[in-house]
Protein backbone atom coordinates (compact mmCIF):
# COMPACT_ATOMS: atom_id res chain seq x y z
CA UNK A 1 0.00 0.00 0.00
CA UNK A 2 2.83 2.39 0.86
CA UNK A 3 4.45 1.66 -2.51
CA UNK A 4 1.16 2.34 -4.31
CA UNK A 5 0.76 5.69 -2.55
CA UNK A 6 4.35 6.58 -3.41
CA UNK A 7 3.76 5.60 -7.05
CA UNK A 8 0.68 7.80 -7.53
CA UNK A 9 2.29 10.70 -5.67
CA UNK A 10 5.42 10.56 -7.81
CA UNK A 11 3.36 10.37 -11.02
CA UNK A 12 1.50 13.53 -10.04
CA UNK A 13 4.68 15.35 -9.06
CA UNK A 14 6.30 14.39 -12.35
CA UNK A 15 3.47 16.14 -14.15
CA UNK A 16 4.05 19.46 -12.35
CA UNK A 17 7.66 19.70 -11.18
CA UNK A 18 9.08 20.12 -14.67
CA UNK A 19 6.69 23.01 -15.20
CA UNK A 20 7.99 25.36 -12.53
CA UNK A 21 10.17 23.48 -10.04
CA UNK A 22 13.95 23.30 -9.89
CA UNK A 23 13.85 20.69 -7.10
CA UNK A 24 13.21 17.13 -8.28
CA UNK A 25 10.56 16.09 -5.77
CA UNK A 26 10.11 12.71 -7.42
CA UNK A 27 13.81 11.97 -6.94
CA UNK A 28 13.63 13.10 -3.31
CA UNK A 29 10.65 10.85 -2.63
CA UNK A 30 12.38 7.90 -4.27
CA UNK A 31 15.63 8.56 -2.39
CA UNK A 32 13.70 8.81 0.88
CA UNK A 33 11.96 5.50 0.20
CA UNK A 34 15.27 3.84 -0.69
CA UNK A 35 16.84 5.23 2.49
CA UNK A 36 13.97 3.83 4.53
CA UNK A 37 14.35 0.38 2.97
CA UNK A 38 18.16 0.34 3.17
CA UNK A 39 18.24 1.49 6.81
CA UNK A 40 15.81 -1.15 8.02
CA UNK A 41 17.05 -1.23 11.62
CA UNK A 42 16.56 2.53 12.02
CA UNK A 43 13.21 2.55 10.20
CA UNK A 44 11.78 -0.43 12.07
CA UNK A 45 12.84 0.88 15.47
CA UNK A 46 11.40 4.32 14.68
CA UNK A 47 8.08 2.81 13.56
CA UNK A 48 7.86 0.54 16.61
CA UNK A 49 8.65 3.45 18.95
CA UNK A 50 5.91 5.61 17.43
CA UNK A 51 3.41 2.74 17.52
CA UNK A 52 4.15 2.01 21.19
CA UNK A 53 3.75 5.69 22.11
CA UNK A 54 0.42 5.86 20.26
CA UNK A 55 -0.88 2.70 21.92
CA UNK A 56 0.11 3.96 25.37
CA UNK A 57 -1.69 7.22 24.60
CA UNK A 58 -4.86 5.31 23.69
CA UNK A 59 -4.68 3.24 26.88
CA UNK A 60 -4.20 6.20 29.23
CA UNK A 61 -6.50 8.71 27.50
CA UNK A 62 -10.20 8.91 28.35
CA UNK A 63 -12.80 7.59 25.96
CA UNK A 64 -13.34 10.95 24.30
CA UNK A 65 -15.78 9.70 21.59
CA UNK A 66 -18.17 8.50 24.30
CA UNK A 67 -17.72 11.74 26.18
CA UNK A 68 -18.61 13.77 23.11
CA UNK A 69 -21.57 11.52 22.38
CA UNK A 70 -22.91 12.22 25.84
CA UNK A 71 -22.83 15.93 25.12
CA UNK A 72 -25.98 16.56 23.10
CA UNK A 73 -26.25 19.63 20.84
CA UNK A 74 -28.23 21.43 23.53
CA UNK A 75 -25.50 20.72 26.10
CA UNK A 76 -22.88 23.14 24.83
CA UNK A 77 -20.98 23.39 28.09
CA UNK A 78 -18.49 20.67 28.92
CA UNK A 79 -17.13 20.27 32.40
CA UNK A 80 -13.69 21.91 32.59
CA UNK A 81 -12.07 18.91 34.25
CA UNK A 82 -13.37 16.62 31.49
CA UNK A 83 -12.06 19.00 28.84
CA UNK A 84 -8.63 19.02 30.47
CA UNK A 85 -8.67 15.21 30.67
CA UNK A 86 -9.25 15.16 26.89
CA UNK A 87 -6.78 17.86 25.89
CA UNK A 88 -3.88 17.03 28.22
CA UNK A 89 -3.08 13.56 26.79
CA UNK A 90 -3.37 14.99 23.26
CA UNK A 91 -0.91 17.77 24.07
CA UNK A 92 1.46 15.32 25.74
CA UNK A 93 1.28 13.05 22.69
CA UNK A 94 2.19 15.97 20.44
CA UNK A 95 5.16 16.82 22.66
CA UNK A 96 6.41 13.22 22.68
CA UNK A 97 5.98 12.94 18.89
CA UNK A 98 8.00 16.13 18.44
CA UNK A 99 10.76 14.68 20.64
CA UNK A 100 10.78 11.50 18.52
CA UNK A 101 11.05 13.62 15.37
CA UNK A 102 14.04 15.48 16.83
CA UNK A 103 15.63 12.14 17.68
CA UNK A 104 15.02 10.87 14.13
CA UNK A 105 16.63 13.99 12.65
CA UNK A 106 19.79 13.44 14.70
CA UNK A 107 19.78 9.73 13.83
CA UNK A 108 19.47 10.44 10.10
CA UNK A 109 22.40 12.84 10.42
CA UNK A 110 24.39 10.12 12.21
CA UNK A 111 23.59 7.65 9.42
CA UNK A 112 24.80 10.17 6.84
CA UNK A 113 27.98 10.71 8.86
CA UNK A 114 28.53 6.94 9.14
CA UNK A 115 28.47 6.76 12.95
CA UNK A 116 24.96 5.42 13.62
CA UNK A 117 24.86 2.49 16.08
CA UNK A 118 21.41 2.29 17.67
CA UNK A 119 18.19 4.30 17.73
CA UNK A 120 18.59 5.95 21.14
CA UNK A 121 22.25 6.93 20.83
CA UNK A 122 21.21 10.57 20.24
CA UNK A 123 18.56 10.63 22.97
CA UNK A 124 20.63 12.93 25.19
CA UNK A 125 21.24 15.32 22.32
CA UNK A 126 17.54 15.30 21.43
CA UNK A 127 16.54 16.10 25.02
CA UNK A 128 19.14 18.87 25.18
CA UNK A 129 17.72 20.59 22.09
CA UNK A 130 14.07 19.76 22.67
CA UNK A 131 12.99 22.91 24.53
CA UNK A 132 14.43 25.26 21.87
CA UNK A 133 12.76 23.14 19.17
CA UNK A 134 9.46 23.37 21.06
CA UNK A 135 9.80 27.16 21.17
CA UNK A 136 10.56 27.29 17.44
CA UNK A 137 7.54 25.11 16.74
CA UNK A 138 5.43 27.50 18.82
CA UNK A 139 6.72 30.51 16.87
CA UNK A 140 5.98 28.73 13.59
CA UNK A 141 2.34 27.93 14.38
CA UNK A 142 1.43 30.95 16.56
CA UNK A 143 0.20 33.34 13.81
CA UNK A 144 -1.82 30.56 12.17
CA UNK A 145 -3.28 29.51 15.54
CA UNK A 146 -4.33 33.08 16.27
CA UNK A 147 -6.11 33.28 12.93
CA UNK A 148 -7.88 29.99 13.55
CA UNK A 149 -8.93 31.16 17.02
CA UNK A 150 -10.43 34.35 15.59
CA UNK A 151 -12.24 32.35 12.90
CA UNK A 152 -13.82 29.98 15.44
CA UNK A 153 -14.67 32.65 18.02
CA UNK A 154 -17.78 34.08 16.35
CA UNK A 155 -19.12 35.02 12.88
CA UNK A 156 -18.34 38.68 13.60
CA UNK A 157 -14.60 37.98 13.85
CA UNK A 158 -14.30 36.33 10.42
CA UNK A 159 -13.31 39.63 8.80
CA UNK A 160 -10.45 39.94 11.27
CA UNK A 161 -9.58 36.26 11.00
CA UNK A 162 -9.08 36.13 7.22
CA UNK A 163 -6.04 38.46 7.00
CA UNK A 164 -4.58 36.91 10.16
CA UNK A 165 -5.00 33.44 8.62
CA UNK A 166 -3.30 34.57 5.40
CA UNK A 167 -0.37 36.00 7.36
CA UNK A 168 -0.33 32.87 9.52
CA UNK A 169 -0.12 30.55 6.52
CA UNK A 170 2.60 32.73 5.01
CA UNK A 171 4.83 32.56 8.10
CA UNK A 172 4.03 28.88 8.64
CA UNK A 173 5.36 28.12 5.16
CA UNK A 174 8.33 30.47 5.49
CA UNK A 175 9.35 28.89 8.82
CA UNK A 176 8.51 25.28 7.95
CA UNK A 177 12.23 24.39 7.88
CA UNK A 178 13.31 26.36 10.95
CA UNK A 179 13.71 23.24 13.12
CA UNK A 180 16.04 21.67 10.55
CA UNK A 181 18.02 24.90 10.32
CA UNK A 182 18.42 24.98 14.10
CA UNK A 183 19.40 21.31 14.46
CA UNK A 184 21.56 20.80 11.36
CA UNK A 185 23.44 24.03 10.64
CA UNK A 186 27.09 24.05 11.69
CA UNK A 187 28.09 25.93 13.74
CA UNK A 188 24.73 25.80 15.44
CA UNK A 189 22.73 29.00 15.33
CA UNK A 190 20.75 30.56 18.16
CA UNK A 191 16.95 30.60 18.05
CA UNK A 192 16.77 34.12 16.63
CA UNK A 193 19.56 33.39 14.15
CA UNK A 194 17.77 30.21 13.02
CA UNK A 195 14.54 32.14 12.41
CA UNK A 196 16.36 34.88 10.51
CA UNK A 197 18.35 32.32 8.49
CA UNK A 198 15.20 30.37 7.56
CA UNK A 199 13.33 33.51 6.47
CA UNK A 200 16.28 34.57 4.30
CA UNK A 201 16.64 31.05 2.91
CA UNK A 202 13.12 31.11 1.45
CA UNK A 203 13.54 34.36 -0.49
CA UNK A 204 12.79 33.72 -4.14
CA UNK A 205 12.17 30.01 -3.41
CA UNK A 206 8.58 29.92 -2.16
CA UNK A 207 7.05 27.57 -4.76
CA UNK A 208 9.14 24.52 -3.79
CA UNK A 209 8.51 25.35 -0.14
CA UNK A 210 4.74 25.45 -0.68
CA UNK A 211 4.81 22.04 -2.36
CA UNK A 212 6.99 20.73 0.46
CA UNK A 213 4.40 21.86 3.02
CA UNK A 214 1.61 20.21 1.03
CA UNK A 215 3.52 16.91 0.97
CA UNK A 216 4.75 17.07 4.58
CA UNK A 217 1.69 18.44 6.36
CA UNK A 218 -1.43 18.21 4.18
CA UNK A 219 -0.86 14.82 2.55
CA UNK A 220 -0.29 12.85 5.80
CA UNK A 221 -3.49 14.31 7.25
CA UNK A 222 -5.47 13.30 4.16
CA UNK A 223 -4.03 9.79 4.27
CA UNK A 224 -4.87 9.48 7.98
CA UNK A 225 -8.51 10.18 7.15
CA UNK A 226 -8.43 7.45 4.52
CA UNK A 227 -7.13 4.98 7.10
CA UNK A 228 -10.42 5.26 9.02
CA UNK A 229 -11.85 2.68 6.59
CA UNK A 230 -10.09 0.03 8.68
CA UNK A 231 -12.69 0.58 11.40
CA UNK A 232 -12.75 1.54 15.07
CA UNK A 233 -12.08 -1.88 16.58
CA UNK A 234 -8.65 -2.70 18.01
CA UNK A 235 -7.36 -4.32 14.80
CA UNK A 236 -8.48 -1.37 12.67
CA UNK A 237 -6.98 1.14 15.06
CA UNK A 238 -3.72 -0.82 15.23
CA UNK A 239 -3.43 -0.95 11.41
CA UNK A 240 -4.12 2.79 11.24
CA UNK A 241 -1.44 3.51 13.86
CA UNK A 242 1.16 1.37 12.06
CA UNK A 243 0.48 2.98 8.67
CA UNK A 244 0.57 6.45 10.23
CA UNK A 245 3.90 5.61 11.89
CA UNK A 246 5.34 4.48 8.54
CA UNK A 247 4.26 7.79 6.98
CA UNK A 248 5.70 9.72 9.92
CA UNK A 249 9.12 8.10 9.54
CA UNK A 250 9.07 8.51 5.76
CA UNK A 251 8.18 12.22 6.07
CA UNK A 252 11.01 12.77 8.56
CA UNK A 253 13.46 11.30 6.05
CA UNK A 254 11.93 13.24 3.15
CA UNK A 255 12.01 16.53 5.10
CA UNK A 256 15.66 15.97 5.99
CA UNK A 257 16.56 15.31 2.35
CA UNK A 258 14.51 18.28 1.18
CA UNK A 259 16.32 20.63 3.56
CA UNK A 260 19.70 19.44 2.31
CA UNK A 261 18.73 20.19 -1.29
CA UNK A 262 16.71 23.34 -0.60
CA UNK A 263 19.45 25.18 1.31
CA UNK A 264 21.78 24.78 -1.70
CA UNK A 265 19.16 25.90 -4.21
CA UNK A 266 19.76 29.38 -5.69
CA UNK A 267 16.99 31.95 -5.35
CA UNK A 268 14.79 32.42 -8.41
CA UNK A 269 14.65 36.07 -9.36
Amino acid sequence: MAQALLYFTTKYLQSIEGYFMSIKFVDLLQQSWNFMRNQQAFSLFAIVTIVVVQLVFILVSPNSPELMAESQPQQLQIDASKMVSILLPTILLGVVNLLINVLMIFNIQSINDGNYRQFFQNAGNALKHFLPVLLLQFVMVLPLSLGASFAMASPETVIIALPVLVVGFYFFIKLSLVIYAYLLEKPQKSLSESIKFTLQLSRGKMLPLILFCVISYLLPGMLSRLFTVFGNDFIGIFITIVLSAVINVFMAIFSFRFYQVYRQMPAVR
